[in-house]
């Protein structure tokens, strides 16, 4: 911005004066476009001098535990039944199988820990946390039919401001808010729905009723957090109510409907757990979980209000619940363990989100907007192929490249022989199986494959297939024919069977992205590039047979220079998230303009998913790295077989992309620990020195010549020796330290934080 010109200057001086104001406003641009050009260079470093991982690591353990006030060499486990995250920076709160609570507080390395007796005489089912401008609220659900409030505070702690007495144990709470500042609460035994001010009020008493059944078991309830109209979902196990609630009460229209329960919807669904969209305006859709492994997120919205050309007020989007036969499943959320909770949440960063815990697997799903069905985190310890995948590719890599330095005919016999074979293994070549088949046959076998695939591939990738898969077999578990089978229990009737078919297929097709994404690029492209590989005789060198341009190899050749390119391109968006097609979504595709941005953000996506410890890549860097690895290993083989009757250009060429791998690798650190990073730069290291010893052989041009055996085996001993010793130095860096805590205390009475009224 430029500052006002005073009035009754002269001319010139206002001449003067822009000419000034002109050389500070190009001053500031070079100072931004230098801050731009440095920002790729730039790390964000914590103290320990590490590159931040952006994902989520173990930081503390909580172990709770107690010591008898008379002998503290007794100590006894409590088992944690409910737990509840206060806000973004704690405390955690923790219910426990005996009816007290623990209170968490972790500020960097630094926590204590401080017990709860809540006066439970039972263990605590459910723990809820609601937050008003007037301060934190807390909830719990327990056996021992009682519901207890309380408000937290940092000054006072935990102050318990009344009891929810109920007929039965209370199995669930939620949160509800009203009207103003004052909290509200909704509990839920085997029988009953009940709404609860801070004060112990009864509100509002409900009851699930379906006609023509005896008044079932309910299982579960859930609710938004809507100021104005709030709604209610409860479940039997069967069936999902929901009722709108205005100040505690039920509206009033509901009251007229001829549902005895006064419902405005009963939802059939077979589910072992509810949860709904937490957002303020209006309720978009309810989650459920459908099997052990299984959640599913239904719209619940027959149309969105921004749809309408007047949308409703919040209070009134009750009004645009779908009707009770019109609902549709629009994400299933599948986990390979057992899930044991779900909860849907609004993240500052990524919007709604669910947050499933698995087996020993805690999960964030994005649910909404384009990349909805998409993991966002993972948080668990690494499986051992996760320890063993990243090393062994990167293995793979090195062989597969630095093998293409043995390329001149120069080098000596037994070295190149040597190597030759280590490339057919690394590069997988099948040749050695064309030994008593006829070369024609052959080829024309390798070649049609080759170009079927990679048509075949473009053709699934523009129509979604994996994404097919999901699609069809949500329609599948929304017809009444599938949920007839859940409900008679028949895991092998024809639905169930047809959906074990389809995750089949896409499991397979999965399993071949990954593979061409990954370890198969080098080969796809040795097994084009021989395709234009002729000899001095004027015939293909894998088909001795076929004359160079011919007809028929002109076909091929002018094929296969189509759709290689189109391959590499569709396949480009699977390398960067590393052959996961679940993080490629069509609708990105179909957007050329928005390619770079949207690949780079599932590459970064991709990356933080799940702590890799020292395999961690550095997620600032991920899409520039794997695209200048992916390009290299597509290039080399085609300057590998097209320049071999001029090795030193040959060899040039391939030496300025071993150059630009290495240089990338400096410039952009590829993991976020020193000694990882250290290791992934030996290596490279390591092939560009190996194509430099292959360029000295294609300049001496002399197999006698000792000079490149000598440069071998120096560049063999001295690069692994310095890169170990590096390793080894910076080691210490990988190291993470994890908070451990204990429960014990001798005098749970005299706990700080309890307060009574």
């Amino acid at each position: 911005e430029r500052n006002g010109k005073k009035q009754g200057e002269s001319k010139q001086n206002d001449k003067d004066e822009e000419r000034g104001n002109i050389g500070e406003d190009l001053d500031g641009v070079r100072e931004e476009v230098r801050e731009v050009l440095l920002a790729g260079r730039e790390q964000t470093k914590s103290a320990d001098n590490s590159i931040p991982t952006e994902s989520f690591d173990l930081h503390a353990v909580l172990y709770h535990e107690h010591k008898g006030p008379d002998d503290n060499r007794n100590v006894e486990r409590i088992g944690v039944t409910a737990s509840a995250f206060v806000g973004e920076t704690g405390p955690v709160i923790s219910g426990l199988s005996e009816g007290m609570m623990t209170v968490f507080y972790v500020e960097g390395n630094d926590c204590k820990v401080q017990c709860v007796d809540a006066h439970h005489d039972k263990c605590i089912n459910e723990l809820c946390v609601g937050k008003l401008e007037t301060g934190t609220w807390v909830a719990t659900a327990c056996q021992d039919t009682t519901a207890q409030v309380f408000s937290l505070t940092m000054e006072e702690g935990l102050v318990v401001k009344g009891v929810l007495k109920h007929e039965d144990p209370v199995l669930f709470v939620r949160f509800l808010r009203s009207k103003g500042s004052k909290p509200m609460f909704v509990t839920c035994t085997e029988k009953t729905i009940q709404i609860w001010d801070e004060a112990g009020n009864r509100k509002e008493t409900l009851k699930m009723e379906i006609p023509g059944q005896d008044p079932p078991r309910l299982k579960a309830v859930t609710a938004t957090c809507q100021e104005e109209v709030a709604l209610i979902f409860a479940s039997d196990g069967e069936n999902i109510s929901t009722w709108a609630i205005e100040d505690g009460k039920v509206l009033e229209h509901q009251r007229e409907t001829k549902k005895p329960d006064r419902s405005l919807a009963t939802y059939k669904h077979k589910n072992q757990g509810i949860d709904c969209d937490q957002d303020n305006q209006h309720t978009d859709y309810v989650v459920h979980q459908a099997d052990d492994y299984t959640i599913h997120v239904w719209n619940l919205l027959a149309v969105k209000p921004h749809r309408l050309a007047m949308a409703p007020k919040p209070k009134e989007s009750y009004k645009l619940l779908v009707t009770e036969n019109s609902h549709d499943i629009e994400l299933q959320l599948v986990h390979k363990s057992k899930v044991l909770d779900f909860r849907v949440v609004e993240d500052e960063f990524e919007g709604p989100v669910l947050i499933s815990a698995a087996g020993d697997t805690g999960m964030i799903w994005d649910i909404e907007g384009e990349d909805k069905g998409e993991v966002t985190a993972q948080l668990r310890s690494m499986r051992l192929r996760e320890v063993v995948l990243p090393p062994t590719l990167l293995i793979i890599t090195f062989v597969q490249v630095s093998s293409f330095a043995f390329g001149p005919a120069n080098w000596n016999g037994k070295v190149k022989d040597g190597a030759q074979g280590i490339q057919k293994f690394a590069l997988f070549d099948i040749e050695i199986l064309s030994i008593s088949i006829d070369k024609n046959l052959f080829f024309w076998a390798c070649a049609v494959s080759a170009i079927a695939a990679m048509i075949g591939f473009l053709l699934a990738e523009l129509i979604g297939l994996y994404a097919w898969f999901d699609r069809v077999e949500n329609q599948l578990q929304s017809g009444d024919s599938y949920r007839d089978e859940v409900k008679g229990q028949r895991s092998f009737g024809p639905c169930h069977l047809f959906k074990s078919f389809l995750n089949a297929c896409q499991t397979c097709w999965g399993l071949m992205i990954y593979a061409a994404s990954t370890f198969l690029i080098a080969p796809i492209a040795k097994e084009c590039a021989t395709m234009f590989d002729c000899t001095e005789n004027g015939v293909l060198l894998a088909n001795p047979s076929m004359h160079c341009w011919s007809s028929s190899h002109k076909q091929m050749a002018v094929l296969t220079g189509v759709v290689f390119p189109l391959f590499l391109l569709g396949l480009a968006p699977y390398v960067v998230v590393i052959g996961d097609p679940s993080y490629v979504q069509q609708d990105e595709l179909l957007n050329p303009k928005q390619w770079v941005e949207n690949w780079s953000a599932s590459a970064c996506r991709k990356a933080t998913v799940l702590n890799q410890g020292p395999w961690h890549p550095n997620p600032r860097f991920i899409f520039r790295n794997t695209i200048v690895e992916f390009l290299s290993k597509a290039s080399i083989p085609f300057a590998s077989v097209l320049l071999k009757n001029r090795p030193r250009l040959q060899m040039g060429v391939m030496s300025a992309i071993g150059f630009i791998m290495l240089i990338t690798t400096v410039l952009y650190p590829s993991r976020t620990e020193v000694a990882c990073g250290a290791l992934v730069f030996g290596l490279r290291l390591f092939t560009f020195l190996m194509m430099l010893i292959g360029l000295l052989v294609a300049i001496l041009d002399d197999p006698e010549s000792p000079w490149p055996l000598w440069s071998l085996i120096c560049v063999s001993v001295l690069v692994p020796a310095w890169t170990i010793w590096r390793i080894i130095i910076n080691f210490k860096t990988t190291k993470k330290d994890v908070i451990w805590k204990s429960t014990a205390v001798t005098d749970l009475e005299k706990s700080p934080l309890l307060q009574t009224p």
